[in-house]
């Protein structure tokens, strides 16, 4: 889709038209970057790159399962503390999603969470 936005922009820049074609072809370039971001977001990111400030997320387990998780299963999950050991506090991917108890993942991947929906009254 984002080449034939781009194929469109060029040809109406190289034509003579009451559009002015230098706008044209502005307004159809950002409209690609926010597209391209767009297209971004929809994709799977490896775990490294996924915030760690308690940001709630989609993760998807890897070949192993978390407590009260499955190998492969996908949920939501923020990064948060664990438990305190050896004098060092450690971290994990939670969530409270499932039941009464924290679950945890062993993410390999994650990604954004979509916008909700706007409810119509």
């Amino acid at each position: 889709m984002t080449k034939d936005i781009k194929r469109i922009a060029q040809e109406y820049s190289k034509k003579d038209s009451m559009i002015d074609s230098g706008n044209l072809f502005w307004a159809l370039t950002e409209a690609i970057k926010i597209i391209e971001e767009l297209e971004q977001k929809k994709e799977w990111r490896p775990i490294e790159t996924a915030p760690k400030d308690g940001t709630l997320v989609l993760v998807i387990n890897g070949e192993k399962g978390g407590y009260l998780t499955e190998p492969c299963q996908i949920g939501t999950a923020f990064f948060g503390l664990a438990s305190y050991e050896d004098e060092a506090w450690s971290f994990e991917w939670k969530s409270n999603a499932c039941c009464d108890e924290v679950s945890s993942y062993i993410p390999t991947h994650w990604m954004p969470l979509p916008k909700p929906p706007i409810l119509k009254k």
